[in-house]
Parts: structure tokens; C-alpha cells; sequence
């Protein structure tokens, strides 16, 4: 007799548990990657000059900290934005961690590091 092909039920469940598992632990993790996106895009918005307006430290930090508010992020605030003079304008840096509840006692713990630079 011909061994018989396919998958037996155990298999198939164990395979959807991993399924579940993956998607589970995906949808914990891309709320903060998409956080971190949008806070990268908002440094690089805050480095662009508005017309004549000259480009000081408080005029990027204020622009970063409305930036995060109408994007309501709030793992982030304007403490936490680093900004150092280069000779081309500014580099801005955040870093920060985000902990999210994965089951029960166990957490996921990201560390993230947004960088830009005016050129």
C-alpha cells in the first residue's frame, strides 16, 4: 500500500496555534514600530524651514511637541528629543522603550533610537 499524504488533525492544529501565536505577538509589536515611523517622520518635519523662519532649538522642540500631539503619541515627549548643533543645522535624536503586556507576566520590552539630521 502507498503511504497516505497530508497533514493529520494534531498537525493541523498545532499549525493554526503557531498561526494565532504569530499574529498575536505581531499585533503587540506593530502599534510600536508604527509609533516609531511616525516619530521619525515628525523629526524630519521639524527640521524643515518654514519660509524666512530661522531654525532655533525652540522652534524645532515646539514643532516636534505638536507633531506628537496631533499624531497622539505618547510614548515620546519633547524631554525626551536630543538636539545637537552640526555644521549643516541640527541632529535630532529620541530614545526611548516601549513595554507592551504579552501574557500574563510576560512582557515585550523594545528599545527604539530615532535619529535625523538637517541638511
Amino acid at each position: 500500500m502507498r503511504k497516505q499524504l497530508g497533514m493529520s488533525l494534531g498537525g493541523l492544529l498545532l499549525l493554526l496555534l503557531l498561526i494565532i501565536f504569530m499574529v498575536y505577538a505581531a499585533a503587540r509589536i506593530v502599534p510600536a514600530y508604527m509609533d516609531y515611523w511616525a516619530l521619525e517622520h515628525i523629526m524630519e518635519n521639524a527640521l524643515q524651514s518654514l519660509g524666512d523662519e530661522r531654525l532655533t532649538p525652540q522652534t524645532i522642540r515646539s514643532r516636534f511637541v505638536k507633531e506628537l500631539n496631533l499624531n497622539n503619541i505618547k510614548t515620546v515627549t519633547g524631554a525626551d528629543l536630543v538636539i545637537e548643533p552640526t555644521q549643516a543645522g541640527y541632529k535630532l535624536t529620541a530614545e526611548y522603550s516601549v513595554k507592551e503586556p504579552f501574557w500574563r507576566e510576560i512582557h515585550l520590552c523594545m528599545d527604539f533610537k530615532a535619529e535625523r539630521e538637517s541638511k
